[in-house]
């Protein structure tokens, strides 16, 4: 079974905004703190440890809105 080693989510600046280690836990547009963060594109990077062929990453992008 797929292992997820992080996931992180980026504003427009490559500032770091979320990340977790938890395969239960997801980004609801949200800073840890509870701010809401701007409409806009952010960029994610998610990090998984496949055992079968090592780890396997995935960039893109996801749009909030509001």
């Amino acid at each position: 079974t797929p292992r997820l080693v992080s996931l992180r989510i980026f504003d427009r600046l490559g500032n770091l905004v979320f990340e977790t280690r938890s395969n239960d836990e997801g980004w609801n547009g949200r800073s840890p703190e509870g701010r809401a963060f701007d409409a806009g594109v952010y960029t994610y990077r998610v990090v998984i440890d496949s055992y079968s062929r090592g780890q396997l990453v995935y960039n893109g992008t996801v749009t909030l809105l509001r």
